[in-house]
């Protein structure tokens, strides 16, 4: 019998101070030291049972019942101190059957520190899996952003990158520049999608434009990161992480998020100024109408097009009368100001879908889809006297124009050349008319 070969009260002391219990059918015959320090029964191992955390219940059942069985059992679990904190131990158990009884023969080790170091490195070793997978994600960035061909498939490879660093169900920029925001990209959706998509929470969007920070919100099952996208000072948009649900919760993406938000931001500046580089070179800088060279090639593959669907289309030029005498009664700069006014008044009596341009000196020519002869001319009558009415600062007599008309109603004059020298012989007729006319090439 255990309970006589262990008489010996040093002996006892001994096993107690090394972790060992021992317990008989009547009770325990050598407590755990490690089980009274955390404040435990140790005499009475069943009581541990309430102290197990759920998590390590079943560790702690399966040691129990293979002890019983007669195997040498081993576990880490953690228990509840008398303070209520949690600690883990290393526990080995042996049951023996030895007389009319089952003694239960074990060694607990309290490996709380251990088990903590050991956590700490997984948590730093994980950090340093986690910025190295981001660092690669910024690599692949740099090189998609850079190839992409346009905004929207540059905001779509930006954003699946990005999924690598933050579990996303979907990302959407928002631009900028006009009255409201317009979304101009997302993944997992394709941009054209989501340019019809409408756009929810613009007030949340909008409040980081104003505080230029990035905020989280949480609403229910929805968890979201709208962040600022700031380049050289200037707001240029919104980039918006729709989180998966709980994950805002275990980690903060708020610093990665920002940093992809800055590569967008730069793209979105660097597409701005592409598109003004544009508009300036086809645009004529003094009237803010297209450029020549730009109406060539806009209007030619309108008329083309229009002429394959045998859908007519119209020319309509006007020259400003006398404009030569502008200048020499009134200076260069006054002559200016006159082009600048036709060129408004003409633009604004005329349709979004027209294509107009300053075509040379005083010249004007608008191109005007679908337009028959009676209607070409109900136009160009209608801007020689919208522009008969205007009044210029400075000049005292009216400013006038005369205008010529051609239309293309099949494939026979095709070409944008054929069609505007059409027109320019028209207006010709019309100077000869004695100008503040209009005529309609035949």
């Amino acid at each position: 019998m255990l309970d006589k070969i262990l008489p010996n009260d040093a002996l006892i002391e001994g096993l107690e101070r090394l972790g060992i219990f021992v317990a008989g059918p009547e009770g325990s015959l050598v407590e755990s030291a490690v089980m009274r320090e955390l404040g435990l029964d140790a005499s009475n191992r069943g009581s541990l049972e309430d102290r197990v955390h759920p998590d390590d219940r079943e560790a702690y059942d399966s040691l129990c019942r293979r002890s019983e069985e007669g195997a040498q059992a081993t576990a880490e679990y953690r228990v509840s101190d008398a303070c209520g904190r949690w600690r883990w131990l290393h526990s080995r158990l042996l049951s023996v059957r030895a007389g009319d009884g089952t003694y239960s023969i074990g060694i607990d080790e309290d490996v709380t520190e251990r088990r903590s170091a050991e956590d700490s490195s997984r948590v730093d070793l994980e950090e340093a899996e986690h910025r190295f997978d981001f660092a690669e994600s910024m690599r692949a960035v740099e090189l998609v952003a850079s190839a992409s061909p346009d905004l929207g498939s540059t905001i779509a490879a930006v954003l699946k990158q990005a999924r690598l660093s933050i579990p996303f169900a979907s990302a959407s920029v928002f631009a900028t520049g006009g009255p409201e925001l317009k979304l101009v990209g997302s993944y997992p959706e394709s941009a054209q999608d989501a340019e019809k998509a409408p756009i929810r929470d613009s007030a949340c969007l909008e409040e980081a434009i104003e505080t230029r920070s990035p905020i989280i919100r949480r609403e229910g099952e929805l968890e979201w990161i709208d962040v600022p996208l700031v380049f050289k000072g200037q707001v240029l948009g919104v980039l918006r992480f729709d989180l998966e649900a709980g994950e805002a919760k275990e980690r903060d993406f708020a610093w990665p998020a920002m940093i992809f938000g800055d590569m967008l931001a730069i793209k979105l500046d660097g597409e701005a100024k592409r598109k003004e580089l544009v508009r300036q070179a086809s645009t004529d800088p003094l009237t803010g109408l297209l450029t020549r060279r730009s109406f060539s090639e806009i209007a030619s593959k309108q008329l083309a097009m229009l002429a394959r669907r045998g859908e007519p289309v119209a020319i309509i030029l006007a020259d400003i009368d006398h404009f030569k005498s502008f200048n020499d009664r009134y200076g260069h700069l006054q002559g200016d100001t006159v082009l600048r006014g036709v060129a408004l008044c003409i633009k604004e009596g005329l349709r979004q879908e027209d294509v107009i341009c300053r075509f040379g000196g005083e010249e004007i020519v608008a191109l005007l889809p679908g337009e028959n002869e009676a209607t070409a001319l109900e136009v160009a009558e209608r801007l020689r006297a919208r522009l008969e009415g205007e009044r210029f600062v400075g000049i005292e007599e009216r400013v006038t124009a005369s205008f010529g008309v051609a239309v293309c109603s099949d494939s026979a004059i095709a070409e944008l050349d054929r069609l505007v020298e059409l027109a320019d012989r028209a207006m010709y007729l019309a100077k000869e008319k004695g100008r503040n006319n209009v005529v309609l090439d035949t």
